[in-house]
């Protein structure tokens, strides 16, 4: 197990491989398709576009407001 710091480096490594590997951005979706909850976390963790637009929809219906298509 990395130290403190390491956990740090690991995130960041894992962010470079899947925006510049396209084997490791597909096992990244499987993933994320297979325990969604694990997608969510770390997409958040990962500040991905997704994360940003997954929050504004579901704000948008709590609201009580629709989706815009």
């Amino acid at each position: 197990m990395p130290g403190p710091g390491g956990v740090f480096v690991l995130a960041a490594g894992v962010g470079l491989s899947l925006r510049h590997i396209k084997v490791a951005k597909r096992t990244y979706v499987r993933i994320k398709r297979r325990w969604p909850r694990f997608g969510e976390l770390s997409d958040m963790g990962l500040r991905r576009p997704s994360h940003f637009r997954r929050k504004h929809r579901r704000r948008l219906l709590d609201e009580g407001g629709s989706i815009p298509e």
